[in-house]
């Protein structure tokens, strides 16, 4: 009696948990379902995680699994080859999640500048927090006090006096040390400490 007792509860737990399991992929699947029908007419690539996911930083791509890592980088114009769009979407079968990717330069300045329309997700700026706030990872009202205040620095003047002097000292101290070796050996992280340094100076004293 014990044993029907144990075996008719250990049935239950299965079937409750089967039944759980179904009530979940219907729902996925009508998730994806929803997803897929929206995204219809753009290219896609499909992968079981997400391209936002931390694993792709650390790992090569794996076809159906992972887009891997720099794979807007390696990439590049490929996904859009035979294509008429200058879009394309990944998405993330198991998460039901997708991302847009966009290779158009009037529609990327569409996005960045209507913030209605676009709102800038500023929870993918936190780590910037730990030298305190700033307007990169502000929003809204936060946002428009800090273009406020910054706003003359990277005025069309000052954009047009950093191009000028960026591109002098690179001519100074790549082109012109460099035109007459065969090869050269450089710490990419020593020359554009050193290139930003001179820039700021430059600028800093016209």
């Amino acid at each position: 009696m014990l044993l029907l007792c144990i075996l008719s509860n250990m049935l239950h737990s299965i079937l409750m948990l089967v039944a759980l399991t179904i009530w979940a992929l219907i729902i996925w699947s009508l998730r994806l379902y929803q997803m897929l029908r929206l995204l219809k007419p753009f290219p896609k690539r499909y992968a079981i995680i997400s391209a936002s996911a931390v694993v792709n930083r650390f790992l090569p791509t794996i076809p159906g699994l992972l887009l891997g890592i720099d794979y807007s980088w390696a990439k590049k114009s490929s996904v859009y080859n035979g294509t008429k769009w200058n879009v394309h979407v990944t998405v993330a079968i198991g998460s039901c999640r997708s991302a847009l990717w966009i290779a158009d330069t009037e529609t990327i300045r569409e996005v960045c500048s209507s913030r209605k329309r676009f709102p800038k997700g500023v929870e993918h700026y936190n780590v910037l927090l730990v030298f305190g706030p700033n307007m990169i990872s502000a929003a809204d009202s936060d946002w428009k006090r800090f273009r406020k205040i910054s706003a003359t620095a990277f005025s069309e003047t000052n954009n047009a006096l950093v191009w000028k002097c960026t591109t002098e000292i690179i001519q100074n101290t790549v082109i012109d040390q460099w035109k007459e070796q065969s090869a050269i050996h450089v710490s990419i992280q020593d020359l554009t400490h050193k290139i930003s340094l001179s820039v700021m100076a430059a600028a800093g004293m016209c």
